[in-house]
């Protein structure tokens, strides 16, 4: 109702799931004219999506780090993510995503509502996202890291496990 012309695409990559349950709820609330499901997607077509969004909403219930949390903070799109154990290796809340509590509907809404009302905040806190996988989430750049150490570990070297590239 805050932000009326907010249209959400509902991404699972599952048969069936919770699909039917959640149109319905949309029905109910009158939104469904704003909601799309799509199922499997291919690369090309996700980075579509992140382009196209303006926040990305992962709410995991258990501790896990979905790719697409980073591909979507990777392209820029601000984060609202489920506080777990994972996230907090890398990720502060209202720096690289803001945070909500694990089933709170109300603290998902208002996080939601938060980042589509303040552009200056989506802005910075995609930049700030993007750098962070840049950072610490690169492939090329955590291979090498993972060759330096299994190199000290054939050598019988002590191993540095900072993150300096």
């Amino acid at each position: 109702k805050r932000v009326p012309s907010t249209c959400y695409i509902i991404k699972h990559g599952y048969s069936g799931g919770r699909e039917d349950e959640l149109r319905q709820r949309a029905r109910s609330l009158g939104v469904e004219h704003a909601v799309e499901f799509v199922g499997f997607s291919e690369a090309t077509t996700m980075a579509d999506y992140y382009a196209a969004a303006d926040v990305c909403v992962s709410v995991a219930s258990s501790d896990s780090s979905p790719k697409s949390v980073l591909e979507a903070m990777a392209s820029g799109t601000p984060v609202v993510l489920t506080d777990l154990p994972w996230v907090h290796e890398h990720i502060r809340d209202g720096q690289e995503a803001l945070l909500v509590p694990p089933r709170s509907a109300e603290a998902l809404a208002e996080a939601i509502v938060r980042l589509l009302t303040d552009p200056t905040l989506r802005e910075r806190m995609g930049a700030t996202g993007r750098q962070m996988v840049l950072q610490h989430a690169d492939y090329e750049h955590s291979m090498a890291r993972m060759e330096r150490l299994c190199r000290a570990l054939l050598a019988g070297q002590p191993l540095d496990l900072g993150d300096s590239g």
